[in-house]
């Protein structure tokens, strides 16, 4: 049996308390950060089971939303609080709200432990790992957190200057990708040393870098670690990552088009360095 607690006003203090997460510096300072949807809180309270990284700490639900695929099983641990439909469409941070929104508690993950972890965990020989520089369009940064789920990278690291994890068009965008893959937010040049250190080869995506078709001559892609590095929309990366960085490369485009989204670069990528890991797997 699930125990609600009735919210009707706008002054309450935790209806204001969701309000303020709404920005980016009280998520950080609450270590919290809220989801919204039936199909992705469905998938958090998954992972709830698990809490690595993420905890639901609260539910929040309209009058009008009806219990149809949330698991009694899962919530009934966890506060409820049931709204009127005019103080939920003030919490949302959609449109059409479906009216359903929960608050998720983060740890804040280190690097090191993260690896550690993930090498206890994997199960093949090949690792990824995505290295944000920069990026501030949520939905290509939700959309690389979803890509870097699909091709089963072991984390994504976002440096300075990239648009926050928890913005609620990154987590719309990664489609419940952010409670598979671990997301960390970084300084890049220490990020950078860091997967040096542990015998990662760093590899950007970069308009005068080598033809991915010739990347086999200038860069071993047999490494069992590879880092792709993915610069800002405009400026590109910054001058102290390429630095660091081992091998550039770009992507051939026949066509007139001068440049790829950065999102649909790390796609491309993304998907044919595994494949070349898979081939050489057969062989």
């Amino acid at each position: 049996m699930i125990v609600t607690k009735s919210i009707q006003s706008l002054d309450n203090p935790r209806i204001k308390y969701i309000n303020k997460l709404k920005q980016r510096k009280y998520r950080k300072q609450e270590a919290s950060f809220i989801i919204e949807g039936e199909k992705i809180i469905l998938e958090a309270l998954k992972r709830n089971k698990l809490a690595n990284y993420y905890k639901v700490k609260e539910l929040y639900v309209s009058d009008s939303f009806a219990f149809q695929n949330l698991i009694i099983s899962d919530i009934e641990k966890i506060p409820v609080y049931t709204v009127t439909d005019k103080v939920f469409s003030n919490i949302s941070t959609v449109q059409s709200p479906q009216g359903c929104l929960a608050v998720i508690e983060k740890v804040d993950l280190d690097i090191a432990q993260v690896l550690e972890l993930r090498d206890k965990q994997a199960t093949k020989k090949y690792q990824l790992i995505f290295l944000l520089d920069g990026i501030q369009d949520p939905g290509n940064v939700g959309t690389i957190i979803r890509t870097a789920d699909a091709v089963g990278a072991e984390a994504v690291i976002l440096g300075a200057g990239t648009v926050d994890t928890f913005n609620d068009k990154v987590i719309r965008s990664a489609m419940g990708s952010i409670f598979h893959v671990p997301v960390l937010e970084l300084e890049i040049i220490t990020a950078a040393k860091i997967l040096k250190e542990q015998q990662y080869q760093l590899l950007a995506a970069d308009l005068s870098g080598v033809s991915y078709f010739d990347l086999h001559s200038s860069m071993d892609m047999s490494e069992a670690k590879l880092a792709i590095v993915l610069g800002n929309e405009g400026s590109g990366l910054s001058d102290g990552i390429k630095q660091n960085v081992d091998s550039f490369v770009s992507i051939p485009m026949p066509g007139s088009a001068e440049s790829l989204n950065v999102s649909v670069a790390a796609g491309i990528i993304a998907f044919d360095i595994v494949r070349q890991w898979g081939l050489q797997n057969q062989s």
